[in-house]
Formats: C-alpha cells, sequence, structure tokens
C-alpha cells in the first residue's frame, strides 16, 4: 500500500518544436488515495498530457512535482504504472506471462524472473478477479478481460501512481462499469493516486475526486469533481448544450449527466406507429 504520493504541475505547458502550443498554464494536483479525472474535446492535449506525466515527454515550460520534488530527481524514488487503451498483443503471451510483464524493472537484466516476481504477478491477478484466467492465451480474452489483465500489469508494477488512458473507450455498457468500480476499489484498499483520461463525463462524475477541463483554446479549469463538471463549465468546454440533473434513487440523489440534443430524424410519433401524424 502506497504510503504518501503527490503529483503537481506548476503552470504547465507544451508545445512541439517552434509550432502550436497543445496546452498552457495547466495546473492540478492528485494525492494517493485519490482519483483525477482529465476531460476535453479532441485536441486539447490529454494523452500529451499523459506522456509528459510519464517521462517521455518533456513539457516546455513550468514544472512537474513528484513527491515535492522535481520530476527528474524523484524517478528513481517512485514508479507510475501505464494502462493503455485496449493492447491487443500479436504474441502468444499467456496471461500470467503479461502480468509477469509489470516486474520488469525489478529484474535485472539477463536474469531470469525469480519466486517473488511470479507470487507478484499471481497476487496481481487475484486482486483485478483473474486468478482463474492465468494459463489462458491474452489474445483470446474479450476486450474487458483484457483491460483487467493490464490494470493487474500496472499492479504487479508495484507502481505509487497508475495513469489510464481511456480505460472503458472499447468496453460494453456493463463492463465500462465494472472497470470503473475497480479503479474505486484500487484507491480505496490500495490507496493509490489514480489518473484517467475520458471522453463520458459522467465516468468522472461517477469515481473522481478531482476534474481537469482542457479546451482547445489551451485554457484549463481543475478542481473539485462536482464543481468543476458543472452545466457552464461543460457547455463552454464541449460547445454544445449539456444538463446537469438529480435523480432520486433509494434514499438517495444521483446526478446524471446528459446532453440537450434533439435529432428530428430520432423522434418517435406518440401512440402512432404507421407513420401517419397524430392529430392533435
Amino acid at each position: 500500500m502506497v504510503v504518501g504520493m503527490n503529483i503537481e504541475m506548476k503552470n504547465g505547458m507544451f508545445k512541439y518544436g517552434t509550432g502550436k502550443t497543445i496546452f498552457k498554464n495547466l495546473n492540478f494536483n492528485v494525492n494517493n488515495g485519490e482519483i483525477l479525472s482529465i476531460l476535453g474535446p479532441n485536441g486539447t492535449g490529454k494523452t500529451t498530457l499523459l506522456k509528459c506525466l510519464l517521462g517521455i515527454h518533456q513539457i516546455s515550460g513550468g514544472s512537474v512535482y513528484i513527491n515535492g520534488l522535481v520530476q527528474d530527481k524523484e524517478k528513481k524514488n517512485c514508479h507510475i504504472g501505464y494502462v493503455p487503451q485496449i493492447h491487443q498483443s500479436v504474441f502468444q503471451y499467456t496471461v500470467l506471462e503479461m502480468v509477469l510483464m509489470g516486474r520488469t524493472r525489478f529484474i535485472r537484466r539477463f536474469s531470469s524472473p525469480s519466486h517473488d516476481d511470479w507470487n507478484c504477478a499471481r497476487e496481481s491477478l487475484e486482486k483485478v478477479g483473474m486468478a482463474g484466467f492465468a494459463d489462458r492465451i491474452f489474445s483470446d480474452l474479450s476486450g474487458g478481460e483484457k483491460q483487467m489483465v493490464l490494470i493487474a500489469r500496472a499492479l504487479a508494477s508495484q507502481a505509487d501512481c497508475i495513469i489510464f488512458d481511456e480505460p472503458t473507450s472499447a468496453l460494453d455498457y456493463r463492463n465500462q462499469y465494472h472497470v470503473l468500480d475497480l479503479m474505486i476499489s484500487l484507491k480505496r484498499e490500495e490507496n493509490l493516486a489514480i489518473i484517467m483520461t475520458t471522453h463520458q463525463p459522467e465516468h468522472a462524475m461517477y469515481l473522481s475526486d478531482k476534474a481537469l477541463l482542457m479546451d482547445r483554446d489551451g485554457n484549463s479549469c481543475f478542481g473539485e469533481s462536482d464543481k468543476v463538471l458543472s452545466e457552464n463549465n461543460l457547455n463552454a468546454t464541449y460547445g454544445m448544450n449539456i444538463g446537469i440533473f438529480s435523480i432520486p434513487h433509494n434514499n438517495a440523489h444521483l446526478k446524471a449527466i446528459i446532453p440537450l440534443v434533439s435529432n428530428p430524424l430520432h423522434r418517435s410519433l406518440s401512440g402512432n406507429n404507421s407513420g401517419n401524424e397524430v392529430a392533435s
């Protein structure tokens, strides 16, 4: 279990060479035991931001701090796990072998995985409810099952923080919430810091403690998810009418985020299936 973890970006800015600025003046933070959702239209730099946090790209301005230290100085003392969108393997790896890859940073060059490495891989599969799939071929699994295995691989790396890139994008409706519920469980039981990108504001509302909205003009809004994910902010970010409604359910009130659009081609004529207009 993670004892302490904090990732913070201050005045972050990124651009490719002398080209267009992808994002600017970006400020946010996430601690262990918290989930941060990053949202915005295509082209706002969400994936680029993840690559900066993973150390693949270097930010062009501002700073990234990990546990109060500049990112480069803290790399050896912490580890950020990564769960990509559905991964397609061309090799016939078993599920257990896929998870074992998460132990790579603990295995010395030209050495074989230790007994502890194999045990950690099995324990990680158990945590995501996939222990019975250890000997299955990864490429034969369904999309939801593959996503669970990739999460187990990140857990096997003993990450202090796990970054998810659109974790539900290729999943059916039920499996989307299965993955989201697992992320909530990992936050609570493993005390992890979790960062995810998503195109679904309702998913961010469902599980996030914090949210970061990014628009195409390079502007951003960060804070507690229930404050950031407001009708005004969502409408401005996505350029469409979006409503947030409170729905009573089991002595509680749930929030639903709904796009307020109507398509005349999809309207049904109430009380008439013949295609004729209903008389008023």
